[in-house]
């Protein structure tokens, strides 16, 4: 045992077990921990959990994960981590490999679970927090109901899901709603009225970021459920902090600090007509900056010292400085459409692999730059060859055929009859001789008017209209 406050206990080894690792992913791994054997430890109750500290610099550095193996004293305890840009703790634990006497756990602590019966359990979670809902499934009695409702980023995020959906047909009383934000979307106050209408009488227990659980309990207890049923897990447990040391290297972070935010300042407001790449895309003249360049996570001390640290090469992951770069999220914001027919997740699945190393077509800046002053910097109109060189049709409806076009490789001819994402009201021509020409579907992709005529629907959220603030 180690000392202060706490009882610790000292963790001979660790040992890492996949969990999703995917480029596009929020890399989410489970850490068996091993103690000495022999260890006078506590079995961990459902729901509970642990203190875990590293040695990192001289210094003992705390975070709290869920015990997702309560009930069991085989001298091991198995945790979730998920790697984030920026953290401490976590890409030391995640390499740290065998580390005697460099880490150390608290005994169990937070609430119990299942003291007494329960006909059902609802446990709603967001991405890391389902490690909540596999303690909780672990020692929930013989016969209880329980569902898990599970929103992550992605299929990819969505770490033990092909478990679950075995215990949906071995396991009585438990089922599972799974969504995912790029093909599903964000979860709403219906999806969360109709699990609370599913499941009036049951006892509700939600994990995850902080928006998440927010928003969801607000939204169970506007469909009728108690607050007194609703449990809000936290991950809280008293832990000593370490004394603040100033060295050197603080007054460097701040002096870098001020450096590298100069550049920032072209995105107040006030200095926006001054940047050079001012020139929006046609469509997005209102935009503010802002409406793009989000915040970086983090403290601006945090990013500094995680930005230095990638550069001496004392951290595998970089991290986003001051804003974040702009990806897909921020772009569906505004663009995410229902019956889009080339969402970028589409392409994400494996047989595309080959064309994801060559055009790209998973993330929207791929083809879509801002500040070029186009609508879109893919000019090359034989794109469509990288997945349809082989296309076969029964009954193909145009004339010249499909199969003529490619045999005598057409393929700037394909957007003449094909809408690419399907936003426009426009139904594709029989004839190869009524499709839109080669140079007007140019002129579009630079600044010129739709051919595919008038805008059907626009996006699921609305664009910036003149005269109103975004």
């Amino acid at each position: 045992m180690l000392g202060d406050d706490t009882a610790w206990t000292e963790v001979t080894a660790s040992t890492r077990v996949l969990s999703a690792d995917a480029a596009d992913a929020q890399r989410i791994e489970q850490i068996d921990l091993h103690l000495p054997e022999g260890a006078p430890y506590p079995a961990a109750a459902a729901g509970q959990h642990v203190t875990v500290q590293g040695l990192i610099d001289g210094r003992w550095v705390s975070r709290n994960y869920t015990v997702i193996n309560p009930g069991t004293q085989t001298g091991v305890v198995s945790i979730a981590v998920r790697r984030v840009p920026g953290g401490q703790l976590t890409p030391w634990l995640l390499k740290a490999g065998n580390i005697p006497k460099r880490l150390r756990i608290s005994a169990p602590g937070g609430d119990r679970f299942w003291a007494e019966t329960h006909t059902q359990t609802v446990c709603m979670v967001g991405g890391i927090g389902i490690t909540m809902a596999r303690s909780l499934l672990a020692q929930c009695p013989p016969g209880a109901g329980f569902h898990l409702d599970y929103s992550a980023r992605s299929r990819a995020d969505q770490v033990f899901r092909e478990e679950h959906e075995a215990l949906v047909q071995q396991r009585p009383g438990f089922t599972m709603t799974c969504r995912t934000d790029d093909v599903d979307g964000y979860i709403t106050h219906k999806d969360v009225a109709a699990t609370a209408a599913r499941f009036p009488d049951a006892r509700y227990v939600l994990c995850g970021p902080p928006p998440y659980v927010s928003a969801v309990s607000d939204w169970l207890q506007k469909s009728g459920i108690q607050s007194s049923r609703i449990h809000v897990e936290k991950f809280f447990l008293p832990v000593t902090k370490p004394p603040i040391r100033r060295s050197w290297k603080t007054y460097g972070y701040k002096v870098g600090a001020i450096l590298a935010l100069l550049p920032g300042l072209w995105l107040l407001p006030g200095l926006a007509h001054m940047v050079p790449h001012h020139d929006h895309n046609p469509g997005h003249e209102n935009l503010e900056c802002s409406d793009c360049h989000r915040n970086a996570p983090g403290t601006l001390r945090q990013q500094v010292q995680a930005k230095l640290d990638h550069w001496l090469g004392r951290r595998e992951v970089d991290t986003p400085f001051v804003f974040k770069a702009v990806n897909n999220p921020v772009c569906l914001d505004c663009h995410k459409r229902s019956d889009d027919h080339h969402p970028t997740h589409r392409f994400l699945e494996p047989r595309f692999a080959e064309v994801r190393t060559t055009l790209g077509p998973q993330l929207c800046t791929s083809c879509h730059r801002e500040h070029e002053k186009v609508r879109l910097t893919q000019t090359n109109m034989g794109f469509c060859a990288a997945c349809h060189g082989e296309l076969a049709l029964k009954k193909d409806p145009i004339e010249p055929s499909h199969a003529a076009l490619i045999k005598a490789q057409r393929w700037s001819t394909c957007l003449g009859c094909h809408d690419f994402h399907n936003n426009h009201g426009w139904k594709a021509p029989e004839k190869l001789s009524e499709a839109i020409s080669p140079d007007r579907v140019q002129h579009y992709f630079s600044t010129g008017p739709s051919p595919y005529g008038e805008v059907k629907e626009r996006a699921e959220t609305k664009l910036p209209v003149p005269g109103q603030k975004h």
